[in-house]
């Protein structure tokens, strides 16, 4: 339950973001979504802790949390993409 309302909140806290018109409704709209997301991580980690067996548990968890460094790798690549092509490709 933790996890869907998480996720429901994050989604239109997106939404919210995208139809901002000011700077103020933007950083509101993201700090709800850091809010929505301070929630998900720790409903994740129980989650996979229930659905997996114990000797995969330590692999679970640790690809689960390199996701984070993979998205931060992914957000720098697309920093560099925008810096050459311009964010319209």
């Amino acid at each position: 339950l933790l996890t869907l309302s998480s996720c429901l909140v994050w989604t239109l806290a997106t939404l919210a973001q995208s139809q901002a018109q000011t700077y103020d409704e933007v950083l509101i709209a993201r700090v709800v979504m850091g809010g929505a997301c301070a929630f998900a991580a720790p409903a994740a980690y129980t989650l996979i802790a229930d659905k997996i067996s114990k000797d995969k548990l330590a692999f679970a968890n640790s690809l689960y949390g390199s996701g984070v460094y993979l998205g931060g790798a992914l957000a720098s690549l697309s920093l560099l993409l925008d810096n050459n092509m311009g964010w319209r490709g």
